[in-house]
């Protein structure tokens, strides 16, 4: 692959990722080949600045002291770090560079939130092992040169990844307390409720729900308890009697439809089952008026 071409090709690819939770522009996305001597001044930039060293060296100084960078080497230079760079011992450089801004938007915790704080607190040094992050460039700089369909998706995808990439290098190297995202009690209680609805066929039990979840059953029985202030039995038979009821009310069914469809093994037990749970047969709360029903809730 012609690299100057390839880089020209990334250059020109508008690059803006807008989540839920971040905004990322690419400010640059390219190549820098040197030959023989060379310096870039001492600068700095309103963005973070990852660079990722293909072949050769090259000293970087910044504030904090100078530092030689050599192949499969990388570094970061967090907004406002002032850095210049000069050739090193080899007669030929080339670096692999990314340039963007991200904003995290306000959250009390997200990964985006603990990737920009990893980002912000990593030193200006030399970091081993770029291979997985050069496979990711090379693969953005092919996307660019040939452009497949969907070419630009794939770009942005391999942005994040280098980003990412980046991240667990950084993270393996300094003392970083990254702290994971868990779901709370309502997300779990919120996926309880979807598997008993795609479920209502099924005699759900516990042991369903912790297949399901991956979670043990006692803190499936917490949750159940925090949320719906009930036992995780006692939930799950509300659940049945109120699909029952539902399905008696909005459908002209017959009770023994009903009943293959909720899953009971014949309509006598799913008569004996509603009544024990409500103190009427199916056929006596379908002829109930709308208002009778609300107060038998």
């Amino acid at each position: 692959m012609d690299l100057k071409k390839a880089s020209q090709a990334l250059s020109k690819v508008d690059i803006s990722i807008d989540e839920s939770t971040f905004n990322l522009k690419v400010l640059w996305f390219r190549v820098m080949k040197k030959e023989g001597d060379w310096a870039i001044e001492r600068h700095s930039h309103a963005s973070f600045e990852f660079h990722y060293v293909m072949s050769g060296d090259s000293v970087v100084a910044t504030d904090d002291g100078d530092f030689r960078v050599k192949e499969n080497q990388m570094y970061i230079t967090a907004p406002g770090v002032y850095h210049a760079q000069t050739s090193g011992s080899a007669s030929n450089y080339i670096e692999y560079s990314l340039n963007c801004s991200i904003i995290v938007k306000p959250s009390d915790q997200s990964e985006e939130l603990q990737i920009m704080n990893a980002l912000s607190a990593v030193k200006c040094q030399p970091i081993d092992g770029i291979e997985r992050i050069k496979s990711c460039f090379d693969s953005a700089l092919s996307e660019a040169v040939h452009r497949p369909l969907g070419y630009h998706m794939m770009i942005k995808s391999l942005v994040k990844q280098i980003i990412l990439e980046t991240v667990r290098k950084v993270a393996s190297t300094q003392d970083l307390q990254i702290d994971i995202p868990v779901k709370s009690s309502t997300d779990t209680m919120a996926e309880i409720d979807r598997y008993i609805s795609t479920h209502r066929h099924e005699c759900v039990r516990l042991s369903s729900l912790q297949k399901y979840l991956h979670l043990s059953t006692r803190h499936i029985n917490r949750i159940v308890w925090r949320e719906r202030d009930m036992s995780v039995k006692d939930y799950l038979t509300k659940s049945k009697v109120d699909q029952a009821k539902e399905l008696l009310s909005i459908t002209s069914d017959p009770v023994t439809q009903i009943s293959d469809l909720l899953g009971f093994s014949s309509v006598y037990y799913f008569s004996q089952y509603f009544k024990t749970h409500t103190k009427l047969s199916p056929s006596d709360y379908r002829k109930m008026s709308e208002n009778d029903k609300k107060r038998l809730k």
